[in-house]
């Protein structure tokens, strides 16, 4: 017989494997959760950075993603001729007179400028006085041109109170006929009238586009309650401001010359600014000399350059300035430069050239 002491032995030995085995099992197990909680994550991680990254365009107005137009080049003949070339051209609303709306009448351009995706604005001349029976007839009468489906009012008239009493009335009658703001621009010369209201971002002072570094229309405030004219009778190189009109933030407004055909870049420049909200919308950094004005707009992940050599001499700009090593062209006012060229460290400019370009990251 085996004693009873070595009988035990084996049995010994076979508990502690046992022991051994659970013990790296439950080691294999623990890191195989810490490996795929890590993973999960890092995977959850990742997609909260893509979220926070991606910036949708932010609220903003027909006015802000268009440009209103006042006139569309040469003489068109007819108003709907002049709908129509403002379609084509890419405005966003086309200022009309009330000799112009007097035969076919509001209703029928509205909806006839609706067909080509262009807004009504309507100018108001205003007497400097009016009586009661006067004021009645024009809230009824803006009351109609708001059931016509009018999108903006300019006012013009050389008194504060009729200007002031007649955009009350278009709130008010707003209000009645249905819950959309419409849009009322101030004359020019209440551009510095600081007693306008400040809260209400569809009422516009109407300002001259400032020089060739418009630190203002970087302004929060500046941006929510001025609408900028360009004129086409600007002597300081006036096709070049329609360019920088169009790339600023905010309400723009474009007067063309009546004799001269809009610059061909310039249709390609407006859809651009309604496709890219960093251009009305987005944080402009102005950086200017007195030879070129450079900027650049920020929104979200996309970062665009506006460079514009307004002087008789070229301008090199390095793209190191702008921390970004490379950058895509996305317009030239040039015809020999190619759309869709990628350039390397720096751009050049020709004179009396402007480019927008798209910023790649380093």
């Amino acid at each position: 017989m085996v004693p009873a002491g070595m009988e035990s032995q084996p049995l010994l030995g076979t508990h502690r494997a046992q022991q051994d085995t659970r013990f790296w099992v439950c080691v294999r197990r623990t890191l195989l959760i810490l490996f795929w909680a890590a993973y999960i994550t890092v995977v959850v991680f990742a997609v909260v950075l893509v979220i926070q990254a991606y910036h949708p365009p932010p609220p903003s107005a027909w006015h802000q993603r268009r440009v209103i137009c006042r006139n569309t080049g040469p003489q068109q003949t007819g108003v709907t001729a002049r709908i129509q070339a403002a379609s084509v051209l890419g405005c966003g609303g086309l200022i009309l007179s009330q000799d112009e709306v007097g035969e076919p009448g509001v209703k029928a351009l509205v909806e006839e400028a609706q067909r080509y995706g262009v807004r009504t604005v309507l100018e108001v001349p205003l007497l400097e006085k009016y009586s009661r029976q006067q004021v009645q007839r024009l809230k009824d009468t803006a009351r109609s041109w708001l059931q016509d489906g009018v999108s903006a009012f300019w006012l013009s008239g050389e008194r504060r109170t009729t200007i002031m009493m007649m955009s009350q009335i278009l709130q008010d009658e707003a209000k009645v006929v249905s819950t959309e703001d419409r849009l009322i621009l101030f004359p020019e010369w209440m551009c510095d009238d600081d007693n306008l209201p400040q809260n209400k971002s569809f009422l516009l002072r109407t300002c001259p586009l400032p020089g060739w570094n418009p630190a203002q229309v970087t302004e929060g405030s500046h941006r929510e309650n001025v609408a900028w004219e360009v004129v086409s009778d600007d002597p300081d190189a006036p096709q070049l401001r329609k360019f920088l009109a169009a790339t600023l933030p905010g309400t723009i407004i474009v007067s063309l010359n009546q004799s001269l055909a809009p610059p061909f870049w310039l249709r390609s420049l407006l859809l651009l600014r309604f496709q890219n909200p960093a251009l009305y919308a987005g944080w402009l950094q102005v950086k200017s000399n007195g030879s070129s004005y450079s900027a650049v707009s920020h929104l979200g992940c996309s970062t665009l350059l506006i460079i514009i050599g307004h002087s008789d001499q070229s301008y090199n700009m390095s793209l190191l300035e702008t921390h970004f090593s490379s950058a895509r062209l996305l317009l030239s006012t040039r015809r020999e430069h190619n759309r869709g060229q990628v350039l390397q460290e720096g751009v050049r400019l020709q004179p009396g050239e402007a480019q927008l370009l798209r910023l790649i990251p380093l």
